[in-house]
Formats: structure tokens, C-alpha cells, sequence
């Protein structure tokens, strides 16, 4: 399977990568240079260095929270909702596969214990501040 993409109604919801899947060879990124979240696999052979530098510093104005999970251990089910509440796709995210959640309603469900590693934009104030509820006292 390799890359997914999860589209509907002209917005993408999430782009999935499943690297067991695929086969790099070299640099590859699964978002354009203008995203406000970059999300790739790089890739060098053994005795590759890259020469001490920096990133500089450069304002960015963020408008919408993405949120990236790099799935360490378990396995989730992310579900994916439009604007009136209603699921119309589920994907399972294993051990290894990395989501970038983007657009639109998305819930995550446990199917075993898990661990991942969570990458979003910042900074985060709260979840009052930071989310929107579909369902009343989530």
C-alpha cells in the first residue's frame, strides 16, 4: 500500500504511510514544501554525514493544528467523520505507520494498548482553546 491518502469533499483528511509497505531509496517527502507540516523518510547510506548546521529562525503563522503519530507499539483505528458527525472511513494504523492528521473530524480508537509518538504545531494551550468536540463531555 505504501502512501494513503484520505480525501473527501475537496479536503484531505490525513495522509497515512506505511514504510513495511514500501520501498526508499532515497529522500521522500509525502507533503509539499508550502504545508505548514513537512512529513518524509530520509534515507543515506552507511558513512553519510551531514555537516554540523542550524534551522533559522523564521516567524510562521499557524492557522489550523496538524498532528502527526508515529505508531511505536499497538494498533489504533482512526476514523474519519464529515461535517454533520457522519463516519464514512476507517483505517488501522500499526506499529511502524505514521499518520499526519490534517483536515476535517477524526477520532482515534485503541484496538490494543498502545505507544506513539505525537508531533503537532505549537504551541498548545488547551484543549478548551485547542479542540473541538463533536460529542458532548469528550
Amino acid at each position: 500500500m505504501g502512501v494513503e491518502r484520505v480525501e473527501r469533499g475537496g479536503l484531505v483528511y490525513a495522509i497515512i504511510v506505511h514504510p513495511a509497505d514500501m520501498k526508499v531509496d532515497r529522500n521522500t517527502f509525502f507533503t509539499s514544501g508550502d504545508m505548514p507540516l513537512q512529513v518524509g523518510v530520509i534515507t543515506h547510506e552507511k558513512g553519510y554525514i551531514e555537516k554540523p548546521h542550524y534551522h533559522k529562525r523564521k516567524e510562521r503563522r499557524v492557522v489550523q493544528t496538524w498532528q502527526t503519530l508515529h505508531m511505536l507499539k499497538g494498533t489504533v483505528e482512526v476514523s474519519f467523520y464529515d461535517k454533520k458527525a457522519v463516519r464514512f472511513k476507517s483505517v488501522k494504523i500499526k506499529r511502524g505507520d505514521i499518520i499526519l492528521l490534517m483536515d476535517g473530524v477524526h477520532s482515534i480508537s485503541a484496538l490494543t494498548s498502545f505507544v506513539c509518538e505525537s508531533v503537532k504545531q505549537g504551541p498548545y494551550t488547551s484543549v478548551v482553546e485547542d479542540k473541538v468536540s463533536l460529542v458532548e463531555g469528550v
